[in-house]
């Protein structure tokens, strides 16, 4: 497990340093790392629950919880316009409710907490 983030942490900066030297793109807004990295830190730790217990409401409030970070972390990072990237967040919003299909239902005294399938139609 520790490998597996190391050589991600690896790959990570390979990247970023591509983009920054490789490609000629000026990193400005080298600040908005400080809200894309804990949206991948968040996508990895989902990806590892995945791979241990399958998909669980865990999985999905994980996902659901990196993807904003990660998507406007990103828009920051390459510097985009949000008057024409503002569809991704409907976008991400339909996304996160079909990787999310559980809701929480209470029972009848309201005391206990219960997740329950939702079936799509």
């Amino acid at each position: 497990m520790k490998k597996q983030r190391e050589a991600w942490t690896v790959i990570a900066v390979g990247v970023i340093l591509l983009l920054v030297f490789g490609l000629g793109l000026e990193f400005d807004h080298w600040w908005a790392l400080f809200i894309l990295v804990p949206g991948l830190y968040q996508a990895l730790q989902a990806y590892q629950e995945y791979q241990r217990t399958g998909f669980s409401p865990v999985v999905g409030a994980k996902v659901a919880s990196s993807l904003p970070l990660l998507l406007v972390g990103s828009i920051f990072v390459l510097d985009l316009d949000w008057g024409r990237v503002w569809p991704l967040f409907i976008i991400m919003g339909g996304v996160i409710a079909l990787l999310n299909p559980y809701k929480l239902k209470k029972d009848e005294d309201f005391s206990d907490h219960k997740y329950e399938r939702v079936e799509q139609k």
